[in-house]
């Protein structure tokens, strides 16, 4: 065997990235299942969203675990939603390191140099992955006909499902980059508003039984195992 030999590891599904958009990934024929999901629920499910340009690129080989990470670094130039910050790391499982490669299917694939768009959500390890693998990975390109900046996901490698969980025939997601700000913006609006609600809820309900739990000390007062009498 020449010294020189890779070994390749092809997987087909990565739970994770999937679990994230609420299903878990199975195998099929090479390709990861993952939920289809639309910039709104993107949006709604991300931790992050920003676009920016991508500045360097670098491979992690975690020897212990048998894994390769490939990461980005993006100068961001806009953040949608989440933490402000001047850059932001981009990682995906997979990579070429030490003669060895793994592969997954349908997972997001960056470029030194590149202008992209990305909806991110993180890991226990504070690691940032691409939400929904290459459908939460936006490329931007300027059309020369138009002179507008465009953006453009990737489905290749994915077999996509929907919440009922049938297979769905979809085409990667094209609109300006206009367009695709302006819908995270709505899909921004809409979470905030929902989570307002929640919290609202929560609240009245803690209100509620911190009420009640008043009212049974006041009556539990002065008796045996209540609060002494006043």
């Amino acid at each position: 065997m020449s010294t020189l030999a890779t070994a390749t590891f092809r997987v087909s599904a990565r739970v994770a990235a999937c679990i994230a958009l609420g299903v878990v990934a199975v195998a099929s024929a090479f390709a990861t299942v993952v939920l289809r999901a639309d910039v709104a629920e993107m949006t709604d499910l991300c931790t992050r969203a920003v676009s920016g340009t991508v500045e360097a690129e670098w491979v992690e080989h975690d020897v212990a675990k048998g894994q390769i990470w490939t990461n980005w670094r993006l100068r961001v130039d806009e953040t949608w939603l989440g933490a402000t910050e001047a850059t932001v790391v981009v990682s995906v499982p997979g990579g070429a390191s030490g003669g060895v490669t793994q592969e997954f299917e349908g997972g997001a694939h960056l470029t030194k140099g590149d202008r992209a768009a990305v909806f991110l959500w993180k890991r226990d390890d504070g690691r940032l992955l691409v939400l929904g693998e290459a459908q939460g990975a936006f490329h931007i390109r300027r059309d020369v006909a138009t002179g507008a900046d465009v953006c453009e996901n990737a489905i290749d490698g994915l077999v996509l499902m929907d919440r009922a969980g049938k297979r769905v025939d979809a085409a990667p997601l094209r609109m300006t980059l206009d367009d695709l700000r302006s819908r995270v913006g709505e899909a921004r609006r809409l979470r905030e508003e929902r989570e307002r609600a929640e919290h609202a809820a929560y609240e009245l309900r803690m209100a509620a039984l911190r009420t009640s739990a008043e009212r049974h000390a006041e009556m539990a007062r002065g008796r045996p195992g209540g609060p002494p009498a006043k």
